[in-house]
């Protein structure tokens, strides 16, 4: 399929060829793109709210001068205008090497790749690295007055032989006054407010799934 892009950056082809759906969830599908340097993500059309669109240019506004910290914030680098000709919305992210980085929660677990990473010479102290990294990840995404709002083992990319970590998954970015919660996590991440209906997706709620994240990578 050929997909028509929008974007700020020259590194971004104004047209991708991408293959799979490789995932599709219960936002959208996911591709790769043939290059092997791209990944887009499309939405379905009967989830969209009417303002979607506009959410996700100021998502990619808000990523332009990101500096050292794009190395560790996947942020979306490009808008999808249209599939084969058709109309559809979506984002286009840089796609992470697999390997060297897996998902975090195949190191916490499935016992075959936990295996795996001390076999190739991981240890406590690498895990300790990638705690450090993920809790660093989420201190400079806020730092810039955003909330991720879906902070869980699946939307963290790690390579735990180099202690690194690299968050995923920023197109449902929240900050106040300027781009409201459009998601509230995944359980057992959530925070028990936000479970309840007490309060909406923000950063102290973000901190509350941090703290999980770095219990069980630990």
């Amino acid at each position: 399929m050929r997909v028509t892009t929008i974007s700020p950056f020259p590194f971004v082809p104004k047209r991708l060829e991408v293959e799979g759906p490789v995932f599709v969830g219960g936002e959208g599908e996911v591709y790769f793109s043939r290059c092997g340097n791209f990944v887009v993500k499309v939405y379905h059309d009967r989830t969209l709210p009417s303002e979607k669109e506009e959410l996700l240019r100021r998502v990619l506004a808000l990523g332009k001068n990101l500096g050292e910290e794009a190395s560790f914030l996947c942020w979306p680098v490009a808008l999808v205008r249209e599939i084969d000709g058709w109309r559809r919305i979506g984002v286009v992210t840089k796609r992470i090497p697999r390997p060297p980085f897996r998902e975090l929660v195949d190191y916490i677990f499935s016992p075959r790749e936990f295996k795996r990473a001390v076999e190739e010479g991981a240890n406590w102290l690498n895990y300790l690295q990638v705690a450090h990294s993920i809790a660093r990840t989420v201190a400079a995404l806020h730092g810039k007055g955003c909330a991720h709002a879906d902070l869980h083992f699946g939307n963290f990319l790690v390579d735990i032989r180099k202690g690194l970590a690299v968050l995923i998954d920023l197109d449902g970015l929240v900050v106040p006054g300027f781009l409201p919660p459009q998601v509230a996590g995944m359980m057992p991440f959530m925070a028990p407010e936000v479970v309840m209906g007490r309060e909406t997706p923000n950063q102290r709620t973000d901190r509350h799934s941090l703290a999980i994240l770095v219990f069980h990578t630990l």
